[in-house]
């Protein structure tokens, strides 16, 4: 399996909320794979790592309107997690938070 990463950036309460000491570093990450094990994954679903949140994305739109909803909570910070999982959710991305 060959993957590559194009593009990343942090986001979740480390970047628009009020992160606690425990609170894991979500990542968000563009990838190029080219196996098909990464096609069985929803678009932003989330591996973790430890403390480590990876949500991932083949799809560059998708990756950009995670970006785009992150710099919009950032705007506004510090946001609860209600207010962060709200703003995904009506984005599109109906199963965050849950």
């Amino acid at each position: 399996m060959d993957i590559k990463i194009i593009d990343s950036f942090a986001t979740g309460s480390r970047v628009y909320g009020t992160p606690k000491e425990d609170s894991d570093l979500d990542l968000v990450v563009l990838l190029e794979c080219s196996s098909d094990i990464w096609k069985f994954a929803e678009p932003g679903s989330t591996c973790r790592f430890g403390k480590l949140n990876l949500v991932t994305f083949e799809d560059k739109d998708n990756f950009e309107r995670w970006r785009k909803i992150t710099k919009e909570l950032i705007a506004r910070s510090p946001v609860t997690r209600d207010e962060a999982i709200k703003a995904f959710q009506e984005a599109g991305f109906g199963n965050y938070g849950e």
